[in-house]
């Protein structure tokens, strides 16, 4: 069972999104096979945000979004997720093939069917 329900991909570049959906690069793994997201279940918006700006803080990016992905769906097509909660609510998801066309057709998948949210403009962290 997922410790989370939905999970956030935080997006910091342009090549991410475009203003009507999330696009595959997003959620595409590192070279450790592993793609970084965050739970938000139960938190606010303003929290979920707050989360998104230190997770761009940190790697020195500006956050322009967020793709929100449910967890059971990441477990239906294959992959799964290792909810090591270092920050808080963080969480890898794992178990990705280790070739570059099988990755792009998985994070093609969790693109498609994740939901686009943009930092909104009178937010603090924009």
């Amino acid at each position: 069972m997922a410790p989370f329900d939905v999970v956030a991909r935080y997006l910091t570049h342009h090549n991410q999104f475009n203003l009507s959906r999330v696009k595959y690069p997003a959620f595409m793994p590192t070279t450790a096979l592993q793609t970084s997201v965050f739970g938000i279940d139960g938190i606010t918006a303003a929290e979920i945000w707050g989360i998104g700006a230190e997770v761009a803080k940190t790697r020195r990016e500006t956050l322009y979004g967020r793709g929100d992905v449910a967890t059971n769906y990441i477990y239906e097509i294959g992959l799964s997720l290792d909810a090591n909660n270092t920050p808080l609510r963080h969480a890898n998801i794992i178990k990705w093939p280790e070739k570059q066309v099988e990755q792009q057709q998985l994070a093609l998948k969790l693109a498609e069917n994740s939901n686009l949210s943009i930092i909104p403009a009178n937010s603090p962290h924009a």
